[in-house]
């Protein structure tokens, strides 16, 4: 009787461990990630071109919302960009502009991306972010942008685009690719 009473016990346990995890309350642990998705690839990027030539080009990775170890509530979104062509017009480089908003109802019916989007409107702008500046043609520079969500929010959402680097004027930049998650 004594060992099925203890079989049961740790059934008990691991059941309500199994509960916390599924939960997100994790034993020293974080809270689960609500998944992202990418946009664009290395064999199809997003562009940018100047004077009709591809001056840059980027693809990336949204992660969706994390408990970071060291930055607590986050979004966060991984961009490769790297520069293309030869003019000396852009010869500062290409990088990734983030955008980042937040929105205080629940917006997305899928884990990110922009069909999923319920809200077209009620968004606020929190902060713009830029990856540093490459000049290579060859290789892809990696970098992982972090938001801290709003508190008062449920939502939010990156606006991701690859922008050259043009000395005493504005910088041209592609179209944006949206990526959001609740949270």
């Amino acid at each position: 009787m004594f060992h099925i009473a203890r079989g049961c016990q740790r059934r008990r346990r691991l059941l309500l461990s199994v509960a916390l995890i599924l939960c997100g309350v994790g034993f020293g642990g974080t809270a689960a990630a609500i998944g992202g998705g990418p946009w664009y690839s290395a064999t199809a990027s997003l562009a940018i071109a100047n004077g009709g030539v591809t001056a840059g080009q980027a693809y990336g990775h949204f992660d969706g919302y994390s408990e970071h170890p060291t930055r607590g509530s986050v979004l966060s979104n991984v961009s490769y960009h790297r520069a293309a062509g030869t003019s000396t017009n852009f010869r500062n480089g290409a990088y990734v502009s983030h955008k980042w908003w937040s929105n205080g109802v629940s917006c997305y019916v899928s884990s990110y991306s922009d069909p999923g989007i319920t809200c077209g409107s009620g968004w606020y702008f929190s902060a713009e972010q830029q990856t540093p500046r490459s000049q290579s043609t060859t290789s892809w520079n990696g970098q992982v942008s972090y938001w801290g969500v709003d508190p008062t929010g449920s939502s939010g959402r990156v606006g991701a685009r690859v922008c050259i680097d043009i000395s005493l004027a504005s910088d041209p930049c592609s179209g944006t690719v949206y990526r959001g998650a609740d949270y």
